[in-house]
């Protein structure tokens, strides 16, 4: 009987150690590489600060690895208010705009729409650099093709709105 017990005790502490076991792969002392960077998005650069940028993405439903607007740290010099960027992180500060630290950052193509003279990084650029703008959180960013121009429309927490208009010349 005492046999028993000590068999069932047993079998409950080696469960109870092997579920507190650590799952942690190590890569010390071996050729294997570290794992890819778990996140990443895609938006636009709206404003800049040193090596420090605010990525936006202002179709947030078409993008469902959108993390909202970023701070992003370690941001090479050559980026521009208007590049459209895909940045890939490893972890995320949950703050409003969230901050992280960008690991690998390209710079994409930019988009020039049928009929329009300005690209979207030329209309965001003169948006955001001849304006006065309270909030660069981009809620809208369209070009309007009949009335030849730019519409962007940006948002703040309070759910305020202003609208920028930018003449496509």
């Amino acid at each position: 009987m005492k046999s028993k017990y000590a068999f069932i005790l047993l079998t409950l502490i080696s469960c109870l150690l092997f579920a507190c076991g650590s799952n942690k792969s190590t890569t010390q002392g071996t050729d294997e590489k570290p794992a890819a960077h778990s996140m990443q998005t895609e938006g636009y650069v709206v404003e800049k600060n040193g090596n420090e940028v605010l990525v936006v993405n202002p179709n947030i439903k078409d993008n469902n690895q959108n993390y909202g607007p970023i701070y992003f740290s370690n941001t090479p010099d050559s980026l521009k208010i208007g590049d459209k960027v895909r940045i890939s992180f490893d972890m995320l500060m949950e703050s409003y705009p969230g901050q992280a630290e960008a690991k690998e950052i390209k710079v994409l193509d930019s988009h020039k729409p049928d009929g329009a003279d300005l690209t979207e990084a030329e209309a965001l650029a003169n948006a955001f650099n001849s304006t006065n703008v309270k909030s660069r959180i981009l809620s809208k960013f369209q070009y309007n093709q009949e009335a030849d121009k730019w519409i962007i429309e940006s948002g703040d927490m309070m759910g305020g709105t202003e609208e920028i208009t930018i003449q496509d010349k």
